[in-house]
């Protein structure tokens, strides 16, 4: 899918740049007007299908709960969600287990979003090797939004000894100048919305009365900067509110590191985004408390143990018996 939207904007392109001064001008516009309908199709396609993988994950696996695991790296968090025992001591196990606590972790869906591509054979291994193990996963290879559409991601020449970690959309980042690479750029705030649909249509299936919450989405937000955003279209949607929980790696001092290095106008920048992040760090909690219909609470977490990941692939089921 991605591949054809790529290669319509390459046509797009071509065109306009072989398109004459003197050729008519109701044909360039039919043309322009068929390559943005293509477009617009494909691009509805590509929605249509997100919606149908949350969908198809949810009902193969019946899953009761979901954990939104945002900016996965290479996947380690999904592991110790399913193989706890692996990763001893890890921080979030005491959030996993008072989350899902009622949950057999096999009724509870794991959904990623990494947009690196050197990532992509790791996450493809472990969504095979857990579902395997018949756990419910999918990964979706995309950056985090609050839009969907395109963008760059800059990382290093080489892969980091800390699997890229660090690597941004927003050029804070400690590989900023290096290698780039244009990623898909998914919203937040509409993969949330869907996770909580499918839920309350199988907790109804399931015969949960009308009027109650369906089971318990937990989120990981660790996108490198891109919070600002992020999080703010997450609040102005409401789609924040369709989460229980939410931990957040914030990146005010990156922000506050690259500026010290910019020129007057990009540390304008800098300095305008670092601000909005700790803004948001010290009022979110406090703005949704006051939102009386709003569930959600933040977790003061950051998880990085096990970044490299040691852990053999599961040689059996990771369901409980």
């Amino acid at each position: 899918m991605r591949a054809a939207v790529a290669l319509l904007v390459g046509l797009v392109v071509v065109a306009a740049q072989r398109s004459k001064p003197n050729s008519k001008p109701w044909r360039r516009r039919s043309n322009a007007t068929t390559y943005v309908s293509q477009l617009e199709h494909l691009y509805s396609l590509e929605l249509q299908h997100d919606e149908d993988r949350v969908r198809q994950l949810l009902l193969t696996h019946r899953c009761e709960a979901v954990y939104l695991d945002v900016g996965s790296n290479i996947g380690v968090q999904i592991r110790k969600l399913f193989e706890p025992r692996k990763y001893p001591g890890a921080p979030v196990h005491s959030l996993f287990t008072e989350t899902f606590a009622s949950t057999d972790r096999c009724r509870v869906c794991a959904i990623g979003v990494e947009p690196n591509p050197r990532h992509r054979n790791r996450l493809s291994q472990l969504q095979t090797r857990l579902t395997a193990a018949g756990a419910g996963v999918t990964v979706f290879e995309a950056a985090a939004g609050s839009a969907d559409g395109v963008l760059t991601l800059q990382y290093g020449a080489r892969k980091s000894n800390f699997e890229d970690a660090g690597a941004s959309t927003l050029g804070i980042g400690r590989y900023r100048g290096h290698d780039e690479v244009v990623v898909r750029m998914l919203r937040l705030s509409r993969l949330v919305r869907l996770v909580r649909a499918q839920l309350d249509v199988t907790a109804r299936r399931a015969g949960t009365p009308p009027g109650q919450r369906a089971g318990k989405i937990l989120m990981k937000l660790d996108i490198e900067g891109s919070e600002w955003t992020v999080l703010t279209d997450l609040m102005d949607s409401g789609a924040l509110c369709a989460v229980d929980s939410v931990f957040v790696e914030y990146h005010d001092a990156d922000f506050e590191r690259i500026g010290a290095q910019a020129g007057s106008l990009r540390r304008a920048a800098l300095v305008t985004m670092r601000d909005a992040v700790r803004s948001l760090r010290t009022t979110i909690s406090a703005a949704l408390g006051a939102e009386g219909s709003c569930p959600t609470r933040v977790v003061d977490l950051d998880d990085e143990t096990f970044m490299r990941d040691p852990a053999p692939w599961p040689d059996g089921s990771v369901c409980a018996k």
